[in-house]
């Protein structure tokens, strides 16, 4: 009963050290981010959520974007550099008609994680999610 209780999979509403909260999650799917989103609406912030964003191309990136929408306030996206990576512009398409409420553009997971890092305070969020390949950029970046 105990190991259940304590139980943690990595990168499944991983929470890290850092300045404010820091979620790493591979919510890759509709139903994977709506329980993400459900997660960071039970622990609200009295700032802003950026999130660091990266799918596959062949994932239900819309999907994915209108469960999160209501709990992201900034959302840091890039290439995912893998043959099934989605594009920061076929993301920026897609969070334009879902009308995302700001976008910036990075080239790399591991810069937008870098420039959400820095503009993030104690009040903020930074959320990991899209694909395991996005929170293990991160990971690698942290080393936790």
């Amino acid at each position: 009963q105990q190991g259940l209780r304590e139980a943690q999979v990595p990168g499944r509403f991983q929470i890290v050290p850092g300045r404010g909260q820091r979620i790493l999650d591979v919510a890759h799917n509709p139903h994977g981010a709506r329980a993400l989103a459900q997660n960071l609406a039970h622990r609200p912030v009295a700032g802003k959520t950026y999130a660091v964003f990266g799918m596959l191309a062949d994932k239900d990136v819309a999907g994915v974007v209108a469960a999160m929408a209501a709990e992201v306030d900034i959302w840091v996206i890039a290439d995912l550099p893998v043959a099934r990576g989605a594009t920061a512009a076929a993301l920026q398409t897609i969070l334009t008609l879902a009308n995302a409420r700001t976008v910036i553009a990075a080239a790399t997971i591991e810069q937008a994680w870098n420039w959400a890092c820095e503009q993030a305070g104690e009040n903020d969020r930074i959320c990991v999610f899209g694909s395991f390949h996005t929170v293990a950029a991160v990971l690698r970046l942290i080393a936790v």
